[in-house]
């Protein structure tokens, strides 16, 4: 969080006399326009200022003032009824894992951790084997589950 002027009034933003400040904790001092950029963190946090319309008064569309950019920049991607930030880290995830499991496909000598993963993805992508094996393998819970609900009859 930037920190600010400490001879600002009590409980404002010494940068915009926003009288929220102290009860935010200081989220909205964050997207201030007049905190330093070499106050602001490198991550990310609060209000991405960017993601914002400003060609948008806020008492005509608030939602288009505040989302605006972020609707322009990121069109629902085909495939998506919709599109978010939590859609964004997500996908991001699943490309990172699979990244990450691609690199593990290409090394030899693994141990640990690292080969138990390796051997788990790649047998749940031999979809022969899958398909040959059927029911098989599931077979033993599968007649635990029917033996059960036989019992629960009695």
């Amino acid at each position: 969080m930037a920190s600010h002027d400490t001879n600002a009034p009590e409980g404002k933003c010494p940068c915009c006399s926003n009288p929220w400040q102290t009860a935010t904790a200081g989220f909205f001092c964050q997207i201030c326009d007049e905190t330093k950029d070499e106050e602001k963190s490198t991550a990310v946090r609060g209000l991405d200022r960017s993601n914002m319309d400003f060609t948008v008064e806020p008492k005509d569309n608030f939602y288009s003032y505040s989302n605006g950019n972020w609707m322009k920049n990121n069109p629902i991607p085909s495939g998506y009824s919709s599109w978010n930030t939590f859609q964004v880290l997500r996908v991001k995830s699943q490309e990172d894992c699979k990244t990450i499991l691609a690199e593990l496909a290409k090394k030899k000598d693994l141990g640990g951790e690292e080969k138990k993963v390796k051997v788990f993805y790649e047998s749940a992508m031999d979809e022969e084997k899958i398909e040959a094996a059927g029911i098989g393998p599931m077979q033993p819970l599968l007649d635990m589950c029917k033996e059960v609900a036989d019992n629960k009859d009695d």
